[in-house]
């Protein structure tokens, strides 16, 4: 039994893991950004070697079910045929890690999580369903419903009460409402299933399965609405598929309490209770068990807070502690009487009505919503206004497009290159160092006191007090940089040459490269004679800011100084959310960060001794007066900002604003005149490149970057409104009024947001979305992404 248990165990983890890692291998971002480089290397492992662990685990599943003592079921034979024929094609080089963007992984995918079906019909229980006589259970389900409300509220408020925060009443609201409203809409289904169940011959029987469809509904529902949007999968086909698994995995999860009833008379406590082991049936067992959801939670918001995406690791722990509390809930709430039905029917009624009409006279602050539940909560229920609707149904057209659909490059040329290259040119240093908010340095933030060589390397440089970058997230930030404006929605237009304005410049310029080289550069990049790649043989997530230093210092210390300038480009990982997530989410050393994230300054603080090490050498060289320094971020990051973590597929200030600090060599820098006050962006760096180089940059399009450094006495129009976006997901913003105001549309959630940007450390401030600020949004944003389109002669298909 021991056996045969666990090898079901391994059986469905098997399949739910190959269906999660097919699902995400469908979509080019995913697949170009964090599958390829290996950014998580469990995953990769376990698509590197799913031959053998297909194989392994199906030989554990089959033996205790397949021998003939058994009388092998035929679903049996049916799950062990198609596991061997996936295993041998697997086998052949035809695997899990094999598989590419498209339809192919995602209808494997689906076949995935449907291979659950037939290994639950297989698990067949020991004992036959002994069938009782089903009978009302209105009271019990009401009170185990609120009693798990209770449980989730007060796990989920000690999640908030650890991360510092104070439930002032309103908080207090906010956290117990979502469970609350949750516990009455899961006493209402009981109603609903314990109704449809006494319609049938055997009610409790039908109750089970009822039960059981609710779960798969439930899950469904789950993928449907928070996972697929949060990979840029959507359609009717997608939803479809959502709820085909939900009922899958459900069935698995309940096969055994479904066949074999542990309450002969109640169905969905049958079922509910096989979530939750039998000495949850006891008081003191119910208590243990809420500890063991409670430590659940608490992990899931830890990991979460490390690495999380679109928040749906906070949302699936939310989710799956509800639904734990409430099975434990079920096995303890034991009463002899069923009481009045239309009181609790009537009660949970009034619950949602009243909800309803507070939410109405009072709206919820979302400023109060810090708790993974309560900020689930505010989400769901927040206010849908009419917003733009035509921008939301024109911007998924334009986003991720498919590797499968062919788009032609087009030439973006800066400037003409005429003659040899320019006399007096500089080494070029461009760190971009991935992840890093402004007010995490000290140039921007005084109570920053650990990047001290980067303050007094700013104090010898310009500092661009409002720079922002043009994408959310790597993917496609860095293509835009190398550009000088924004690119295609599409990872990636091949080849890209043609559009790398900056590469051409330094080849015409006959620069060294010394570049570090990852999975984003080995497509945007052409390989030349000139390229001497940084970091080989080391994947990016590697990349570390002291190591590549060394190398270049190294390097220099070796070079003779007839040699040609070196053009230097790196994207250190050092605090990155995944590498931090990897080395176990603490600090680096013993030092006090009050007020900031330990793990991301305490390794800020590493990497500032390494950097000014290396500004150091430049100059006991002589070489930190003839060379451009830029140090930037290709985004920053939420780190907790009223309860938001991580990036990639979302739009906020902290995440859109980044620093921007460039070291000009003396006798250039006086050549020009440098407004640091005036927005920049990212993508100001490829023209002011040509600029310095002695190239007069005219921008390709008006939605392109524009040089930092201007012609002395040459009146400057006032700054252009930028469109900002996601570079994961249809999440497009416009920078306005001279990049003090922030407007977000998310075609995902149909929702939009406005911020005010203000001057200081603090990354901006939400304000309530005006006439004027949506109209002048979505002009922004709609001229640029079609005005993309139309450069690259792409036309979306119809909807």
């Amino acid at each position: 039994m021991v056996v045969r248990g666990l090898s079901y165990a391994l059986a469905i983890i098997f399949w739910l893991l190959t269906a999660f890692y097919a699902l995400l291998a469908s979509q080019d971002f995913i697949y170009q950004q964090f599958l390829r480089p290996e950014l998580v290397p469990p995953l990769a492992w376990f698509a590197r070697h799913w031959a053998a662990v297909a194989t392994a685990v199906a030989m554990l599943w089959f033996v205790p079910r397949g021998m003939p003592a058994n009388r092998p079921h035929f679903s049996t034979w049916l799950t062990t045929i198609v596991w061997g024929f996936a295993t041998v094609a697997a086998w052949f080089g035809y695997g899990l890690a094999g598989l590419a963007p498209g339809g192919l992984a995602l209808e494997s995918a689906l076949a995935a999580a449907l291979m659950l079906l037939p290994v639950a019909i297989a698990e067949r229980p020991d004992a036959r369903a002994i069938e009782g006589v089903s009978r009302p259970r209105t009271a019990a389900d009401f009170c185990a419903c609120l009693l798990a409300a209770m449980v989730v509220a007060a796990i989920d408020a000690a999640i908030g009460w650890t991360a510092g925060q104070v439930l002032t009443p309103a908080a207090a609201w906010q956290v117990a409402r979502g469970p609350l409203l949750a516990g009455m809409c899961a006493f209402l289904v009981l109603v609903i299933v314990r109704a449809a169940a006494g319609l049938f011959a055997r009610p409790v029987v039908a109750e089970a399965c009822a039960t059981v469809i609710a779960l798969g509904v439930l899950i469904g529902w789950f993928v449907a609405r928070v996972f697929l949007p949060s990979i840029s999968i959507g359609g009717w086909a997608a939803t479809a598929g959502a709820y085909l698994a939900g009922g899958a995995i459900a069935s698995a999860i309940a096969v055994r309490s479904g066949a074999r009833l542990d309450d002969p008379d109640d169905g969905v406590a049958s079922v509910l209770g096989s979530l939750a082991p039998r000495i949850a049936g006891r008081v003191w067992g119910f208590a243990a068990w809420c500890a063991v959801v409670a430590l659940l939670a608490f992990t899931v918001h830890r990991a979460a807070q490390a690495a999380d995406w679109n928040s749906v690791g906070a949302r699936l722990g939310t989710l799956v502690a509800g639904v734990l509390a409430l099975a434990g809930a079920r096995r303890v709430v034991q009463l002899p009487g069923d009481g009045e039905p239309a009181v609790f029917l009537g009660f949970a009624l009034m619950v949602l009505a009243a909800d309803a009409g507070v939410a109405r006279m009072v709206p919820p602050d979302d400023r109060t919503a810090q708790t993974p539940g309560a900020r689930w909560t505010a989400d769901l229920l927040a206010a849908r206004s009419g917003g733009p609707s035509a921008l939301f149904d024109l911007l998924p057209l334009h986003t991720n497009i498919p590797g499968s659909r062919a788009v032609a490059p087009v030439l973006v040329n800066w400037a003409e290159f005429t003659g040899p290259p320019s006399a007096g040119r500089p080494d070029i240093y461009v760190f971009v160092i991935d992840s890093l908010r402004r007010d995490y340095l000290s140039p921007y933030n005084p109570a920053v006191t650990f990047t001290p060589a980067i303050e007094a390397f700013a104090k010898e440089s310009l500092v661009f007090q409002r720079a922002f970058t043009q994408y959310g997230a790597t993917g496609l930030s860095v293509p835009s940089i190398w550009v000088g404006g924004p690119v295609l929605h599409k990872q990636y237009v091949e080849p890209f040459a043609p559009m790398n304005a900056l590469s051409r410049l330094l080849a015409h310029e006959q620069y060294a490269k010394w570049i570090s080289m990852d999975n984003i550069l080995e497509v945007i990049l052409p390989v030349t004679p000139a390229l001497a790649p940084l970091d080989e043989r080391r994947p990016v997530r590697e990349f570390r800011m002291c190591r590549t230093l060394d190398e270049v210092r190294s390097r220099l210390a070796a070079r003779p100084a007839d040699q040609p300038p070196v053009f230097t480009y790196s994207l250190p990982q050092d605090i990155h959310v995944s590498v931090i997530t990897r080395e176990g989410g603490r600090a680096v050393d013993a030092g006090r960060y009050d007020g900031f994230y330990a793990p991301v300054a305490s390794r800020l603080g590493r990497l500032d001794t390494c950097f000014g090490a290396f500004v150091d050498d430049l100059k006991a060289r002589g070489r930190f007066d003839n060379s451009i320094i830029v140090i930037t971020s290709d985004h920053g990051d939420s780190l907790g900002e009223e309860g938001r973590v991580g990036h990639a597929y979302t739009l906020y200030p902290e995440i859109v604003r980044v620093p921007l600090i460039v070291h000009v060599p003396a006798a250039m820098r006086d050549r020009y005149a440098w407004d640091t006050s005036r927005p920049a962006y990212t993508t100001d760096l490829a023209p002011t490149f040509f600029r310095l180089l002695g190239y007069e940059p005219v921008p390709p399009h008006p939605f392109f970057g524009d040089s930092l450094a201007s012609l002395p006495g040459a009146t400057r129009p006032r700054a252009a409104d930028r469109m900002v976006a996601a570079s994961y997901g249809s999440v497009y913003g416009a920078l306005m009024a001279d990049a003090t105001r922030l407007y977000v549309a998310d075609a995902i959630q149909r929702r939009e947001m406005a911020f005010e940007i203000p001057d200081g450390p603090g990354p901006g401030m939400a304000i309530p979305v005006t006439p004027a600020i949506r109209r002048d949004g979505e002009q922004v944003i709609r001229s640029t992404v079609e005005g993309l389109a139309r450069q690259h002669q792409f036309s979306p298909p119809p909807r």
